[in-house]
């Protein structure tokens, strides 16, 4: 049992309870005047009940869900190649399983700060990056930023959303600008000192291999 020193005016901040080193850290959402319980059997992580703080069991209900297929995404991923009887196509559905998730959960709760935390997480698209760009987007963090504006328009949180889409938008704007150039059409020898142009490959698989002599 212990308290934290917060000012009453001060709008709800995250914070993150670890046990022993072991475990992922919990994440509570808490207010002035909140007295939150917080209940866990084996992994803290995993298997805990939270009490006393509505955004606070949003989120586990978010770690529930979602971690639940990252971490069986984790396992699959370790087993492909072994004797473990797993395929990618089990790892892509898996993984769109945990973006839906996050999807679902982000667009059910705009106004909390339950969703700004289950929008920065990104561990589907770290296993299967071909379906980077299919999970949360600008048009989310705008959703967002915009409720938590109405609830929370003191929160420091706004300004960090506000940031990342600004960041988002300059990226996009950036590939908007990029041309398509081609390649020199360079020339050099093969192994049994014939010419070839790069232009005499179009459509096949090359590879070049440059390397120097120091």
């Amino acid at each position: 049992s212990f308290e934290i020193a917060v000012e009453e005016e001060q709008t709800p901040r995250f914070y993150r309870i670890s046990y022993d080193g072991g475990s992922r850290p919990v994440t509570l959402v808490v207010a002035p005047e909140d007295n939150i319980t917080l209940e866990s059997v084996g992994d803290i992580f995993l298997n805990y009940e939270v009490e006393g703080s509505e955004e606070s069991a949003l989120i586990r209900e978010f770690n529930r869900d979602y971690f639940k297929a990252c971490d069986r995404l984790a396992h699959i991923a370790e087993g492909i190649g072994t004797h473990i009887v797993y395929s990618k196509r089990d790892a892509y559905n898996l993984a769109q399983q945990a973006i839906q998730t996050q999807l679902s959960f982000v667009g059910a709760h705009p106004n909390t700060l339950a969703a700004f935390y289950a929008m920065r997480h990104s561990v589907a698209e770290q296993y299967i990056p071909q379906l980077e760009g299919y999970g949360v987007s600008v048009v989310h963090y705008r959703t967002v930023l915009d409720a938590l504006t109405k609830r929370y328009p003191e929160s420091p949180y706004i300004a960090i959303i506000e940031r990342e889409i600004a960041e988002e938008e300059a990226m996009i704007d950036l590939a908007g600008r990029v041309q398509l150039a081609s390649y020199p059409d360079i020339q050099l020898e093969d192994m049994y000192k014939v010419k070839h142009k790069l232009s005499e490959l179009d459509g096949k698989v090359v590879l070049l291999y440059f390397w120097t002599l120091e």
